[in-house]
């Protein structure tokens, strides 16, 4: 499946709007300070949190570089956000499903159990961000010079 397969299968999920490049430049700037908020917090569920924020917000940027931005309010927006990472700057399947992974603990630590993210799968949320940010910003550069 390619993007635009990916969007057609979620057009109810989806506005269409023409690249905004301060928006684009927000987001990337949430992801930036996502990172460096997770690498300031002493709780692994801080940390965890604020690593897989990072990740949805450079998943928000890569949507709006393609022209689309999941709607508000739309069921499973951060699910969708996430997986749209397969078909905007690839990223592959198991690197999707790991991110899904953070965000499933995410929503378990904030709203089921206290103390549910071990500081080791923090720590890797955390490398997952980062290296998800530099992937972010090759992709942009080679097929989006204009928003780099």
């Amino acid at each position: 499946m390619n993007l635009e397969q990916w969007v057609q299968n979620n057009r109810d999920d989806l506005n269409q709007e023409k690249p905004n490049s301060s928006a684009i430049k927000e987001l990337l700037s949430v992801a930036e300070r996502e990172i460096t908020d997770a690498k300031s917090v002493s709780s692994s569920e801080g940390k965890l949190t604020h690593a897989y924020a990072a990740c949805l917000s450079i998943a928000r940027s890569s949507l709006a570089v393609c022209g689309f931005r999941i709607r508000s309010g739309s069921k499973s927006h951060h699910y969708k956000s996430i997986a749209s990472l397969q078909y905007t700057i690839s990223l592959s399947p198991e690197e999707v499903r790991e991110i899904q992974n953070y965000r499933q603990a995410r929503h378990q630590s904030i709203y089921d159990f206290a103390s549910v993210v071990s500081e080791s799968k923090a720590d890797c949320a955390l490398e997952t961000a980062e290296m998800l940010l530099v992937r972010y910003r090759d992709w942009i550069k080679a097929n989006h010079p204009e928003f780099a």
